[in-house]
């Protein structure tokens, strides 16, 4: 697999919206990532990452794979001259044990099935979920759609 040093290389956002410090492993259709709350994270609120931030987190973490996915294995669905971006149409489950906090090691794992392609158009199911150290504290299962212009 490549050289993950450079996240902005695999996701269209940038700071302050990066929700990814790290890729820790790509296996199959599984990517887990890493990313420590920080204090001038735009989802902290009173110390806290809000849900919406446990959400972005897990959407950014599935982009991420794809596009390591498609690099990896030549895939002309992602050449760099063209715009991809990622949009979560539906959210089918969420559960949300705890908010982590500021300083906190959050370790996200997602599991991605391509459930539609076409040049422009994937439609994606994840399921996903995220750990600070032992406790879990958010699972959810979304489709999103990535959309693909020259």
């Amino acid at each position: 697999m490549n050289d993950f040093d450079k996240i902005e290389e695999y996701i269209p956002h940038r700071a302050p919206i990066i929700m990814l410090d790290k890729i820790l492993s790509i296996k199959g259709f599984e990517i887990k990532t890493s990313y420590q709350i920080k204090k001038d994270c735009i989802f902290v609120t009173e110390g806290k990452l809000q849900e919406t931030g446990l959400i972005e987190n897990m959407a950014q973490t599935s982009f991420v794979f794809l596009k390591a996915l498609f690099a990896d294995i030549n895939n002309t669905d992602f050449q760099d001259e063209e715009k991809t971006l990622g949009f979560i149409s539906s959210i089918k489950k969420l559960s949300i044990m705890d908010l982590p906090e500021i300083g906190e090691k959050l370790i996200t794992t997602t599991v991605v099935d391509l459930v539609f392609k076409s040049p422009e158009l994937k439609i994606i199911d994840v399921k996903g979920f995220s750990y600070k150290g032992k406790q879990k504290v958010f699972e959810s299962e979304m489709k999103m759609l990535v959309q693909t212009q020259s």
